[in-house]
């Protein structure tokens, strides 16, 4: 993995965002781990979420969005339509291994981690949103692997 040594000399690590751009296409998927290398990214990082996982499959008021491209969408349905299927995840990890790119996801929630622990993830990134989530640092710290820990969300004191 390029980031241990990136991190020990001090050169730039580019990381490669998916996030949702795949559409629902794992064709797209691919294509996009392709124009990650072709861009000279050192990382294609993924989310390893379920809607199940993130949030209430509810209508009420408070799961609603109301502003913006998402607007009138319950936040179950925005997850639901902009999760990677895991299945798909092994795919893009072996991709990236032929491109010679790292590969990296946001774990979510513990069965994220075990999961991404099943198929060999050499290191883990922590959205700024999960940095009070401390039972899930200590989870993922147990592996033992380096952590990319975002801290935009967070105020001085819970960094």
């Amino acid at each position: 993995m390029k980031l241990n040594e990136y991190l020990k000399s001090g050169k730039t690590y580019m990381i490669a965002e998916m996030s949702a751009n795949h559409g629902g296409s794992k064709e797209k998927a691919l294509q996009i781990v392709e124009a990650a290398a072709k861009a000279n990214a050192d990382c294609l990082k993924i989310q390893t979420y379920t809607a199940d996982t993130m949030t209430l499959d509810s209508s009420k008021p408070y799961f609603k969005l109301t502003k913006g491209l998402w607007a009138g969408y319950t936040r179950y349905a925005l997850y639901k339509e902009g999760t990677l299927p895991w299945e798909w995840q092994v795919d893009i990890k072996k991709r990236c291994e032929e491109l010679g790119i790292d590969f990296l996801s946001t774990a979510f929630d513990f069965s994220s981690v075990d999961f991404l622990e099943s198929i060999g993830a050499e290191a883990y990134k922590i959205a700024s949103f999960e940095l009070t989530d401390i039972p899930l640092v200590q989870y993922i710290a147990k592996t033992g692997k380096p952590i990319i820990l975002s801290c935009g969300m967070g105020t001085k004191e819970e960094i």
